[in-house]
């Protein structure tokens, strides 16, 4: 069963110390391919999600962060799709 988490909010700094404190400890007890930072501004939804739907090639864990999400980016492609694929 997959577990998903959403960290939003306005304070930068504690979202960003949160997730460093948890991407340090999936690292560790994951290893280093199992990490993948993603931002709408870089990726359209269509390459995030399938990036989300991708199995690991090494673990079957992984940890996906999504900059930008929900609805928080100038993005062309949108977040409507992305939104109910992280949803899911």
């Amino acid at each position: 069963m997959s577990k998903k988490y959403l960290f939003t909010g306005e304070e930068n700094y504690l979202l960003h110390r949160e997730l460093q404190k948890r991407k340090e400890g999936f690292l560790t007890k994951n290893g280093p391919d199992t990490v993948v930072s993603m931002s709408l501004g870089q990726y359209t939804s269509s390459e995030i999600i399938q990036t989300l739907c991708s199995s690991g090639l090494f673990s079957d864990n992984k940890l996906i962060i999504i900059y930008g999400l929900p609805g928080e980016t100038t993005s062309p492609w949108g977040t409507t799709d992305l939104e109910e694929q992280v949803i899911k």
